[in-house]
């Protein structure tokens, strides 16, 4: 570390220093997101396919480009089932896309018990395509241009509701880092040939994964190199969102 002498200004020599420095940790990224929760059109739970569940905005800094790799949610139903997820960008727009039906990105939807929650399922988006550089190949991501915002929306087919059912769905992000040794990582799984890394698919290591792209790589092989985050510290961004509440 480097220090100054507060009058006279002048740096304290190598020789003249001891004990170790405690300061606030930051992190410096060539762009950044903004994350915040839209309001559904309607909170009114129906039967039906593409319901829609929960909505929300990524806008990123004019500095520069985002790249969107995974969202995560947590879904608790009574007397309702919720299957046939979905994740639509820009939805009702004429830029709509289903990302579970572009076939250049097929999302992996993941629905398993919750290691982190009473009662609640854990649900995992993870981008990846149909012409072999799904995990393997770390997977294709969505860009967020610079300057400009973004909006999506989770969808699913509802099932046996009756008065009285209730499907509530929160946004999940993340409260630290993460376990792994260093940051940034890539965001998938490394093949031979590409850089090792180590990933931060899976919930452990990052429930919501998103890049500056400093490297400038905006190919399928960008989510293998290191310049992947998770979702601490993204502005707007809660641990876990107010739910979404749709009742019967």
């Amino acid at each position: 570390y480097q220090a100054k002498g507060v009058s006279s200004g002048t740096a304290i020599a190598a020789g003249s220093k001891s004990g170790t420095f405690t300061g606030e940790a930051f992190t410096v990224y060539r762009s950044v997101p903004t994350w915040a929760k839209l309001s559904l059109s309607s909170n009114t739970l129906v039967n039906s396919s593409g319901v829609p569940l929960f909505k929300f905005r990524l806008t990123a800094d004019p500095k520069g480009d985002i790249g969107f790799y995974k969202a995560s949610f947590a879904l608790t139903t009574t007397t309702a089932s919720v299957t046939a997820l979905q994740l639509l960008e820009e939805p009702n727009t004429g830029s709509e896309v289903d990302l579970t039906a572009d076939g250049g990105r097929l999302p992996n939807i993941t629905l398993v018990s919750s290691t982190d929650g009473t009662g609640e399922h854990a649900i995992h988006i993870l981008f990846q395509t149909n012409s072999g550089l799904g995990f393997g190949n770390g997977g294709i991501f969505r860009t967020v241009a610079a300057g400009t915002s973004k909006t999506y929306e989770l969808r699913g087919t509802v099932a046996n509701s009756v008065t009285g059912s209730t499907v509530s769905v929160a946004f999940r992000g993340d409260s630290q880092f993460g376990v792994l040794p260093a940051y940034p990582d890539c965001a998938g799984g490394a093949t031979v040939g590409d850089q090792a890394c180590t990933g931060i698919a899976d919930a452990a290591k990052g429930k919501f994964v998103w890049s500056d792209l400093h490297w400038g790589n905006s190919s399928s092989t960008a989510t293998n190199t290191e310049q992947w985050f998770n979702g601490f510290r993204v502005s707007g961004m809660p641990v876990t969102s107010t739910a979404e509440l749709l009742t019967r």
